[in-house]
């Protein structure tokens, strides 16, 4: 494996613990407001462009989002959504 690819293996994992944090900070906050997850459009992400997908990554904040590649961004948004 490759450092480009150590280097973005460690920053998908990293985003996941972040969006699990979120997630957990959202679930224990449940009971006293509802939280809309936000959408995407009537398209599925996997069907979505590169370009839409960096979009919607970059909306939920998820850092490193503009070297990653289809495929990651997919897994990680599918984390989110």
């Amino acid at each position: 494996m490759g450092l480009a690819s150590f280097q973005r293996m460690r920053l998908l994992q990293k985003e996941r613990e972040r969006i699990e944090k979120r997630s957990s900070e959202t679930r224990s906050t449940e009971g006293q407001a509802t939280q809309a997850k936000p959408k995407e459009s009537t398209k599925e992400i996997e069907e979505m462009t590169v370009p839409e997908l960096k979009e919607l990554a970059k909306a939920q904040d998820i850092e490193g989002h503009s070297t990653m590649k289809k495929k990651e961004l997919v897994e990680v948004l599918r984390d989110v959504t």
